[in-house]
């Protein structure tokens, strides 16, 4: 299933929409997919709506009809199951039930999945390739302790947070069918898409062990990556005016994503951290060993300042003295070096 769209692609979606409706459950018409679903007797209604990226496909399921299936997880795979409404809670995998309609169901590689759903459910599925998931770190290594027993693989997360989560998924599919249906499904709209589901599926799984506590951390989390990964960019670039659209479109990453990486780790937005990065570099060449003839506008300019005021304003705020003054000192300091060697 996952591994439909090669994990290693340059990032790309596929949308699917698969429906089936008919007059007898028996009948021979049905469709190929629907094969080793079990519903109720008459006539019924069933949709799946697919989204693919590479590793990770995300579905919502709906039936009219009582409704169960049984299948064996394929290798390599992860798959999490949760209702979308709450007005039809009652689902029941492996014989656990779920009263509230708050809990996700997370069932790894080879186990036996089975599930019993009511008339009228609305559910999703979302299937992560393994290697992927791991790279996420989206749930603590204490959960996959028990992965393999299914009646343990039960998440209880917090109702107020699962139903944030729920609403935003109702949003999230009408969009990512507008995009396909006008033909704007581009690598840039499929990885933002992609980068906005991660973004509301991991605060939604952070919050949760955080109120356990029991996450325990043993590599870099997601925002780490995202953060170096910007900053490699910038830091390789620092004569361009990135904007956050421009870094977001490169990287692969959601400007929300993006923002909340930069907060945690440096405690400033990007495009502070990025004026920051540039003063440092023009300081760093006023103060240098070499005494480089060039003027104060010509190395401001190398590293994007266009607007020498502004500029001056912001060095002073930064460091807490005029690059004027600063070089001047420099200029003093090298003379007087020059004089004490000869």
């Amino acid at each position: 299933m996952v591994n439909r769209i090669d994990l290693y692609h340059p990032m790309c979606a596929q949308y699917n929409v698969r429906r089936a409706l008919a007059l007898d459950s028996q009948s021979e018409v049905l469709p190929t997919w629907i094969e080793g679903f079990h519903l109720g007797e008459g006539v019924f209604r069933i949709e799946h709506r697919e989204v693919a990226f590479p590793g990770i496909e995300i579905a919502h399921f709906f039936t009219e009809n009582l409704f169960s299936d049984r299948h064996v997880i394929p290798e390599g795979e992860t798959h999490f199951s949760l209702s979308l409404y709450p007005h039809h809670p009652i689902l029941s995998w492996m014989g656990y039930t779920d009263p509230i309609g708050n809990a996700i169901a997370v069932h790894r590689s080879q186990i036996e999945y089975t599930s019993g759903l009511p008339p009228g459910w609305h559910g999703l599925y979302i299937c992560f390739n393994d290697e992927l998931l791991a790279n996420l770190d989206l749930l603590p290594e204490k959960f996959w302790e028990n992965s393999q027993d299914p009646n343990q693989a039960v998440l209880t997360v917090h109702p107020i947070r699962f139903a944030n989560f729920t609403r935003f998924m109702q949003q999230w599919f009408p969009t990512a069918e507008c995009l396909y249906r006008r033909g704007l499904l581009t690598p840039q709209e499929a990885a933002l898409l992609r980068e906005k589901f991660l973004c509301q599926f991991r605060e939604l799984l952070d919050h949760t062990f955080e109120q356990r506590g029991d996450r325990q951390i043993f590599k870099p989390t997601r925002r780490y990556w995202i953060f170096a990964t910007v900053q490699a960019m910038i830091d390789s670039n620092l004569a361009k005016n990135f904007t956050n659209e421009e870094l977001c479109q490169q990287c692969c990453i959601s400007p929300r994503a993006m923002q909340y990486a930069f907060k945690e780790i440096t405690g400033v937005g990007v495009q502070q951290y990025i004026r920051a990065r540039k003063l440092n570099a023009v300081r760093e060449e006023l103060c240098g060993p070499s005494a480089d003839p060039s003027t104060i506008y010509a190395i401001a300019s190398a590293y994007g300042f266009s607007h020498m005021g502004r500029f001056s304003e912001q060095f002073y705020r930064c460091f807490g003295e005029y690059p004027s003054t600063l070089k001047k000192l420099h200029k003093s300091d090298i003379k007087m070096r020059k004089s004490m060697i000869s």
